[in-house]
């Protein structure tokens, strides 16, 4: 029993494979939290860190819309189709699904806000940060895509914005429901670019873009040598 609590926060989950390593931790990870906050009575919100995956999986999503907005779900992800980005979707639906189910009176509940950021970017707190963002700026660096980066276009947002998002979302009172989190839409080249105007030629940072079917060539070998590998 936790007293006197009126906020809660829960971050961001490790990624690795599939359901067993992947959605059930996320899922069953958010229910738990969740349920704690069931049994506490002095509880007035909580902040749930999601991700723009739980709006959209892929270009299948985009279909018919020129932009997303926080009412767009992600409908098109699924165990084996994109796990990470169901376990996100699957997650935040969970919570919001607890939040909805809560009883009492209004005085009695807690409100949740979701913190939905695109690719996170900026200083971390911990050289031993294991993430995807981080370890695709050290790819480049440690010269792994100096033969040329894939032709994608995401979007970013500052570690800092998603900080303070968290912190108004907690303590302003007007704050309710989804927030995307993004600040701009960058190439992989971008942001190879930003690395050499920072570091300057010290490191083999990529300077052109690889064709699509290298890429799915490449994505393919990789797979296959993954399967063998699993197989021995």
């Amino acid at each position: 029993e936790i007293p006197a609590v009126t906020g809660v926060q829960t971050c961001a989950l490790p990624i690795s494979d599939a359901h067993e390593a992947l959605v059930r931790p996320a899922v069953e990870g958010t229910r738990n939290v969740l349920n704690a906050a069931n049994r506490c009575d002095t509880l007035k919100r909580v902040v749930l860190t999601s991700s723009v995956a739980s709006v959209y999986g892929d270009a299948t999503d985009m279909k018919g819309k020129s932009a997303f907005t926080e009412a767009d779900w992600n409908s098109t992800s699924s165990v084996n189709h994109n796990p990470y980005q169901y376990s996100k979707v699957a997650a935040e639906r969970e919570a919001w699904k607890i939040h909805d189910a809560q009883g009492g009176d209004a005085a009695s509940r807690w409100d949740l806000v979701t913190i939905n950021p695109g690719m996170v970017y900026g200083p971390s707190l911990t050289n031993a940060s294991n993430s995807a963002s981080i370890g695709t700026l050290l790819d480049m660096g440690r010269g792994k895509l100096r033969t040329g980066v894939p032709d994608l276009e995401y979007g970013m947002v500052d570690v800092r914005e998603v900080a303070q998002a968290h912190l108004l979302g907690a303590f302003s009172q007007e704050a309710e429901g989804r927030y995307i989190l993004v600040s701009e839409s960058v190439t992989m080249l971008d942001i190879a670019a930003m690395l050499r105007k920072q570091f300057g030629r010290q490191y083999p940072f990529p300077m052109m873009k690889v064709p699509k079917p290298v890429v799915w060539a490449v994505g393919r070998s990789e797979e296959h040598t993954s399967e063998l590998q699993s197989q021995q």
